[in-house]
């Protein structure tokens, strides 16, 4: 039997055209998968991050506080049942407290004042200058009936003029009143070199903020004020809706805060989105170059077939 030559061949060209179309969007539906899987896991990695950073956080400064509130308490057990005057006397006593301050490097000295406000001892000097804390505020919180422990607002020592802030403590009298308070002022820099050690990824900063909004001490330093601020805002807003721990955002970055466990504090870490994204965009690029390599590939794969088939349909 003889074989037909004008027999219809099958064509290919709409075939492979088609072929490769589907294989291009199945390319980029993975591609566009893979960005945003990418991108979820890095934006939650980092969150993860700032929340066990803030948990670090928040346990290392409760330590530094711990020791600082142990030398208060040193101090208001060695004056108890004891005379203002004799307490600013005695100078074994002073030599005793300025041996417990100096062992701790966050710690910058013990200072007691009576309930005039006046100074009657610190570690820095004896005897004791003149000085008067009557208006400041950890004063004024014990004055108003209230208990402690009280962490200062941020502050510049009127005998030390330096910036500080204080730990305090009221020290009572036999009946229980308020006869003055025992303090220690802690050193910002030592915090703020406590921050650095945690060397955070994504342009991190960090802050301790009191409970009352204010910012005791921020690492950066600077970028720092006007960051510190807002993140002291964002805490708030977490405290404002009575949460002691969780997340926070906006389009600039996100983050975590935590209260301390035992201290009227507010961990606060925070990781810039825009280093955020540029990591999760480096680590999809070479998948999205080589996507696009096959894209066309097969682009050009259809142009050809499509060609072919033109070609077959006028010869």
């Amino acid at each position: 039997m003889d074989i037909d030559d004008g027999a219809t061949q099958p064509a290919l060209g709409p075939v492979v055209v088609w072929l490769s179309l589907a294989a291009m969007a199945i390319i980029v539906a993975g591609i566009v998968g893979h960005v945003l899987k990418v991108r979820e896991a890095t934006y939650g990695g980092a969150l993860e991050q700032a929340r066990v950073s803030t948990d670090l956080l928040s346990e290392n400064a409760g330590r530094l506080l711990d020791t600082a509130d142990f030398l208060v308490d040193s101090a208001r057990a060695r004056v108890a049942g004891r005379t203002w005057d004799a307490i600013a006397a005695d100078r074994s006593l002073w030599q005793g407290l300025k041996a417990d301050a100096d062992r701790f490097e966050h710690v910058d000295a013990v200072w007691l004042n009576d309930l005039a406000g006046n100074l009657r001892l610190v570690t820095h000097a004896f005897p004791a200058p003149v000085s008067n804390v009557l208006d400041r505020d950890f004063y004024r919180h014990f004055a108003d009936g209230r208990d402690g422990p009280y962490i200062s607002q941020p502050l510049v020592g009127r005998v030390t003029e330096e910036a500080t802030f204080l730990l305090t403590r009221r020290l009572n009298g036999p009946d229980g009143k308020l006869r003055g308070i025992a303090s220690v002022t802690l050193d910002p820099d030592f915090f703020a070199d406590f921050l650095e050690t945690f060397e955070l990824p994504y342009g991190a900063d960090m802050t301790l903020v009191r409970e009352q909004g204010d910012v005791l001490v921020s690492d950066p330093p600077g970028g720092g004020a006007g960051a510190a601020a807002v993140a002291a805002a964002q805490a708030r807003d977490v405290i404002g809706h009575g949460v002691l721990s969780g997340p926070i955002s906006d389009e600039r970055v996100i983050g975590w805060v935590k209260r301390l466990d035992e201290w009227p504090l507010f961990a606060v870490v925070r990781f810039d989105r825009a280093v955020i994204d540029d990591a999760w965009v480096d680590a999809v690029t070479p998948y999205a170059v080589i996507g696009s390599l096959a894209l066309l590939s097969l682009l050009g794969l259809a142009g050809f077939a499509h060609a072919g088939e033109r070609a077959r349909r006028r010869g």
